[in-house]
């Protein structure tokens, strides 16, 4: 595996660890999370996990956030059985999180909606790593 390779999946991973530490936080004792911000980390860990994947595989470097995009490049190289309809969701949600952020205007996921999408990523992280061993 080339080093820029390690770099992708270190960054992802970092992305992991970020996700995690929110999902664990709850400094002020008041059972808050902040599930919008998991699910941005959630994104940009397995964006990080298929482009790792992609330009391992000879893919030129696009940048780009869009999951679905990135799915689909994956799929020209190997079918992965990831559920596309959940990476449309974390997408979208991601796209949300980023573009609105305001009150009103932006409902964050649940806890346990956060909860699946850190599981998700979790899981996208063991078949990248699987695959690239």
């Amino acid at each position: 595996m080339k080093n820029i390779i390690k770099d992708w999946l270190k960054f992802a991973d970092d992305d992991i660890k970020a996700a995690n530490s929110i999902l664990k936080d709850n400094e002020y004792g008041d059972g808050y999370i902040n599930t919008g911000a998991v699910v941005f980390h959630c994104q940009q860990a397995i964006e990080k996990y298929f482009k790792g994947f992609l330009i391992e595989n000879g893919w030129e470097l696009q940048k780009t956030h869009n999951l679905n995009f990135l799915y689909n490049e994956i799929l020209k190289i190997k079918d992965l059985s990831l559920d596309i309809n959940f990476i449309k969701e974390i997408y979208e949600r991601y796209e949300r999180y980023e573009k609105v952020r305001y009150p009103g205007d932006y409902y964050p996921p649940t806890e346990e909606e956060a909860r699946e999408y850190y599981k998700f990523a979790l899981e996208v992280k063991s078949k990248i790593e699987q695959e690239l061993k």
